[in-house]
């Protein structure tokens, strides 16, 4: 079983240190911005949007 990681906060800024679990599904809730950086997401992750977005800056998955 995945670990559900809630990433709602106070901020709408998101950071790569906010994706450091491989292997998760990461709940997205409301709109966050990726402040122009690229965002790896570590291998086995799920991103599940719930009404939210990721806004100015890229996602990238880990290829295998």
């Amino acid at each position: 079983m995945k670990q559900i990681i809630d990433l709602s906060r106070p901020s709408s800024v998101i950071r790569q240190s906010d994706f450091n679990v491989p292997n998760a599904v990461y709940k997205i809730t409301q709109d966050f911005d990726l402040e122009d950086k690229v965002i790896l997401i570590p291998e086995g992750c799920v991103l599940s949007f719930e009404g939210g977005s990721l806004n100015n800056g890229s996602i990238e998955g880990n290829e295998r």
